[in-house]
């Protein structure tokens, strides 16, 4: 974690939220309505490759696991391109998913 952010004591949260970073755009990209989509163009939000942004997940989870109470809960805000990966590498650390909330712009 950057040395700016707070270090909560383990097992200490009982709901999380979290977002990933977000959709880097080399092209137009248009909703069904159809509405541009705007991509980032933040500095701290850019990764090289999704294999590069992959790295990120393990390290982003296990500081929300070290946190979390047991039976608790991490909200992960994120879009196709990124919560299906995200989901994988949960699991992988041996996580269940109870629900999923997806909203569509109009």
């Amino acid at each position: 974690m950057p040395s700016w952010t707070p270090s909560p004591p383990p097992r200490s949260i009982s709901s999380l939220p979290t977002r990933l970073t977000n959709l880097q755009l080399n092209q137009e990209l248009y909703r069904p309505k159809p509405t541009r989509v705007a991509g980032v163009d933040d500095e701290w939000d850019q990764f090289d490759s999704f294999q590069a942004n992959d790295e990120i997940f393990p390290t982003l989870a296990g500081a929300c696991l070290r946190v979390l109470k047991p039976g608790g809960a991490i909200w992960v805000i994120g879009t196709y391109h990124n919560i299906f990966r995200l989901g994988a590498i949960m699991q992988d650390l041996g996580c269940w998913f109870l629900n999923d909330v997806v909203w569509i712009k109009i």
